[in-house]
């Protein structure tokens, strides 16, 4: 793992205005990127003036090349930091950062278990899906793992509407977060990367919809990042296609999925020693 560090400098008065900015262009772009495994901005106050640095870690010197060109030493700037920065240094510093280093913990991701979403699903099958879910939130609770829930917006899940709202069967609790996102893989323009972090997890457990979707992308980048996970077998759900059931993709998302990740029923999944 590579350490990427650039350092700047500001003026105090426009730290916050200056994070606002950096999370919508840099830091974005940095996350974005395949082989980035976060990136953070640092600040530091030093009476009128503040001390600035973007931190993140990559896989390897290739991943960094995918953004910052081929000379990877050279600091990228955008246009609009000039409102920002008082100086502009050419060159950012690399660090080797050892193996990536995952926690311990298991952490329980919900994924994208939305109104409109489940409401689609046939009264039946929507009644035991989210009964499934609530017995797993239940387990997990009681033995203290962390929840993580993911949610989607788009032109369809719009954005404070009761459709995009999590299905109140299984709805956060007081303090348990809430990741937004605008593609299949919960990882991509997220904070998911930084918050697993914070959360010390080695272990992701997977659910939510869509199965193919979704599930499938977010179980694939967890893997790739070096994650252990588990899918939930009968806790993901989707919707039939012209050409397959629901049970037909279903399976093929469990076939595709060994060798990536172990596949158990949720009546397995923290469930008493």
């Amino acid at each position: 793992m590579i350490a990427r560090l650039w350092r700047g400098r500001l003026p105090a008065g426009k730290v916050e205005s200056y994070r606002s900015y950096v999370e919508s262009t840099g830091l974005r772009e940095y996350r974005a990127t395949p082989g980035n495994l976060g990136a953070y901005l640092l600040t530091r106050v030093d009476g009128d003036l503040a001390h600035v640095a973007t931190l993140s870690f990559w896989d390897d010197l290739e991943s960094i090349r995918a953004f910052a060109g081929d000379d990877v030493a050279r600091a990228r700037y955008y246009p609009k930091d000039g409102e920002f920065l008082l100086d502009f240094p050419e060159r950012v510093e690399h660090f080797d950062a050892g193996p990536a280093a995952l926690g311990e913990s298991t952490v329980l991701l919900v994924i994208d278990v939305q109104r409109a979403l489940v409401e689609c699903l046939p009264e039946a099958r929507r009644a035991g899906f989210l009964q499934t879910l609530s017995g797993l939130l239940r387990r997990a609770r009681e033995r203290g793992i962390a929840v993580v829930y993911v949610r989607h917006n788009d032109e369809q899940l719009v954005l404070g509407t009761p459709g995009w709202e999590i299905a109140g069967a299984v709805a956060p609790r007081p303090g348990e977060p809430v990741v937004d996102k605008r593609y299949r893989d919960a990882f991509r323009e997220t904070s998911l990367a930084e918050m697993l972090g914070g959360l010390q997890a080695g272990h992701v457990v997977l659910c939510g919809m869509q199965s193919e979707y979704c599930v499938d992308a977010t179980l694939r980048e967890a893997e790739r990042r070096g994650y252990s996970v588990t899918l939930v077998e009968d806790g993901h759900a989707t919707y039939a296609s012209d050409a397959l059931s629901e049970e037909q993709i279903r399976a093929n998302v469990h076939r595709i999925a060994q060798g990536l990740a172990a596949v158990r029923p949720a009546a397995e999944v923290f469930a008493a020693p």
